[in-house]
């Protein structure tokens, strides 16, 4: 092998398995270019691509490594397997497992080689033929140097001096190369600019994006981008959406002729239009709601007030649905009159129907879905799991109805999601990311989307999603209507929750003073203060009497605590354990949740990817055995028990040096009017004075003094 780029009428006859090769050409996954890799298929697929292991060495410090398994226990050595963290520079790396395979690197400062392996699935034009030895890109594609040009973007490659430019987009500032060969770059490294001069080699210029082709459905060249957000941190997770520029771009509504559509979709039932003003404030005060906003719709008691189709009533009775909960009764005719509704409530209030209901109701009486044509209504949902759950629950609602649904999440294959798009859904429940992904690829549009829908908004308008979020409600139709809902919502969020409505309905529980924590109104909750030791004796003494009653899932904080804790109780204890965290494959992870729903698995132990839409009938207790590093996740995780008006309890295990984590529990318990053991009070004294604190005036107050 020559080394050089094949010619495309040689039919690509080189490519053989076993063949070594050197990837190029790739955009979104630009980091993978230059990197060595072997053929592992013996021939293409049926979409033509082959299937290419590659693999990368990386420098990287200690700190930016957390240990997966090792043959001398807890200490990085030469053959431990590694999970690459905290990366700044090149944060494409982070989250991809890897080997160290050299000892420590001497000289400050001291740094582990580490290979970075992945099966990647690979067009011919993006693979170039290369020596045996080959090691490092080192002028392999010369050829792409032809599209050089001046005011272009390209992306570093194979540098040796300068390792952590590689992958970084740069944009070509000369007009020609140099005598020596050189092009003049400017690139933009950690917020500053700096001018490099680099050979042809070490550029691969961006290509112009084109629409994604039916036989591209199944591409895995483009860096997975399913839109999960990283876990809290401490618990990186591998299918992590938040990529720097995976936002679509702003449309111009100005230049864009849109249908006029039905909204207004409901008529109230006469039982409804008898109530008087007393009667419905009445009402309401029984439902525990306060509702703020213009022209409120009267409140419902009945599913029959709503005139809902048949099938959908006849679903709801045979889930035991015998009436509305009490945010139903004031959501569903509010958004059955197009009005955004901002929906604030705990977990297992049925939070999910007051959405999913107006959405069906709202696309059937829209015109017909016809082939390529874009979806009616989106439901965003921050995590797969809850995603999936999502949409189920649309299939189940739907299943005698014209409608069609999709779930577009990571971690599943793209051409079944592509090949339904193609042939027109009304009802799409999507992870941000996966959704930007097919429609810059023009797999679908929002171009008929007049109904949005985002659960946990909360979670969905923080910092890693932010963008994402608010680039596809900008995609929409400026008339869209917008369903909101979470169980908590910090003051943040609300302000920008109040830049995406219009004249917005706000339901709000009224049962708890704090973070509108219905969702621990029907659990009673335990808080214990146990040094290290004796959280294990306690967890072990308790476990079984647990597990006799009911499913149990235990929260923790990091990857590396959750297969610990698995491997002892499995060990000890010889319990089946189910585990669930961000580092699984969303295969996994499905099978995981369907052992525990099948009663396969009684115990699931689990990071906060759980912690947000888990439905589980059958969990009856939840314990906190590291505490959560904020309240919105605690009222959270506390809401995986106790739901739909069952009972459950929640224990919460914190130690006596965890003075912010006993602090933020000792205000959760005082914020639901509960008693705060003296153990809790002492534990949080050194934090802050006494437990029923604001927290707000504590960050006021330390602002003033700053």
């Amino acid at each position: 092998m020559d080394g050089s780029c094949p010619d495309a009428t040689d039919g690509y006859s080189w490519l053989k398995q076993g063949a070594q090769v050197l990837v190029c050409g790739l955009q979104a996954a630009g980091h993978h270019n230059g990197s060595v890799g072997t053929v592992a298929s013996e021939s293409a697929n049926d979409l033509g691509r082959w299937q290419v292991e590659v693999k990368r060495c990386l420098a990287l410090k200690a700190e930016n490594l957390e240990l997966k398994v090792s043959p001398f226990g807890v200490v990085l050595q030469k053959g431990a397997r590694v999970v690459v963290r905290g990366l700044e520079s090149t944060p494409q790396f982070n989250s991809i497992p890897g080997t160290i395979v050299s000892d420590r690197r001497p000289g400050p400062p001291d740094r582990w080689e580490v290979e970075l392996r992945s099966t990647l699935s690979l067009k011919p034009e993006n693979l170039v033929s290369a020596p045996a030895d080959t090691k490092e890109p080192a002028r392999a594609i010369p050829k792409l140097g032809g599209r050089l040009r001046h005011g272009i973007s390209a992306r570093i490659t194979g540098l040796k001096s300068s390792p952590e430019f590689n992958g970084l987009w740069a944009t070509v500032k000369s007009h020609t190369a140099g005598a020596d060969g050189r092009w003049q770059v400017d690139l933009l490294y950690r917020r500053e600019s700096k001018l490099l001069s680099l050979r042809c080699e070490n550029l691969i210029p961006e290509m112009k994006s084109e629409p994604m082709r039916q036989q591209d459905w199944a591409s895995d060249d483009d860096a997975e981008q399913d839109g999960e957000a990283k876990d809290r941190p401490g618990e990186a997770n591998r299918d992590n959406e938040d990529a720097a520029g995976h936002v679509l771009p702003k449309v111009n509504h100005a230049n864009v002729q849109y249908d006029t559509v039905q909204t207004s979709v409901y008529k109230e039932h006469p039982d409804v239009s008898t109530l008087g003003e007393q009667d419905v404030q009445q009402l309401r005060e029984s439902l525990c709601l306060h509702v703020g906003g213009e022209e409120v719709a009267r409140p419902i008691c009945s599913w029959a007030h709503l005139r809902l189709p048949q099938s959908i009533i006849d679903m709801l009775a045979k889930q035991d649905f015998s009436k509305p909960t009490a945010v139903q009764c004031q959501a569903l005719p509010c958004a059955l009159l197009g009005r955004d509704v901002l929906g604030i409530t705990g977990t297992g209030t049925g939070k999910t129907f007051a959405y999913l209901i107006p959405m069906i109701v709202h696309a059937m009486n829209q015109n017909p879905v016809n082939k390529k044509d874009g979806p009616l209504g989106i439901v965003l949902c921050p995590t797969r799991e809850l995603a999936v759950q999502v949409h189920a629950e649309t299939c189940r609602l739907i299943q005698k109805l014209p409608l069609r649904s999709v779930a577009l999440v990571g971690g599943m294959p793209k051409q079944e999601q592509c090949a339904k798009l193609h042939n027109g859904v009304e009802l799409v429940v999507a992870n941000p990311g996966r959704l930007i992904d097919l429609v810059r690829k023009e797999v679908t549009n929002l171009r008929r989307v007049t109904i949005l829908a985002l659960d946990e908004v909360d979670r969905l308008l923080d910092r890693q999603f932010e963008a994402a979020v608010l680039s596809v409600a900008q995609a929409v139709r400026p008339d869209r209507q917008m369903l909101l809902f979470s169980a908590t919502m910090p003051q943040k969020g609300r302000l920008r929750v109040d830049e995406l409505l219009r004249r917005p309905i706000v339901v709000t529980s009224t049962r708890s003073k704090a973070s509108a924590s219905e969702a621990t109104g029907s659990t009673e909750e335990h808080v214990l203060v146990l040094e290290e030791p004796a959280r294990w004796a306690w967890l072990a003494s308790k476990i079984t009497g647990l597990l006799a009653d009911s499913q149990l899932v235990i929260f923790v904080n990091t990857r590396a605590s959750c297969e610990g804790l698995a491997a002892r109780l499995r060990s000890e204890l010889g319990l089946e354990v189910a585990v669930l965290h961000g580092d699984l494959e969303q295969s996994q992870r499905l099978a995981e949740l369907r052992r525990l729903r099948l009663g396969e698995a009684r115990l699931l132990l689990a990071t906060d990817v759980a912690a947000r839409g888990l439905d589980v009938p059958s969990i009856r207790a939840v314990i906190s055995f590291e505490v959560s590093r904020d309240a919105e996740t605690h009222v959270h995780r506390v809401g995986r028990t106790g739901r739909a008006g069952s009972t459950g309890q929640s224990y919460s295990v914190v130690a006596p040096s965890d003075r912010r984590g006993a602090l933020m529990l000792a205000r959760h318990l005082h914020s639901r009017g509960l008693a705060v053991p003296e153990e809790l009070r002492q534990a949080s004294s050194g934090v802050a004075g006494r437990c029923g604190r604001d927290p707000d005036r504590d960050r006021h107050v330390k602002q003033a003094r700053t």
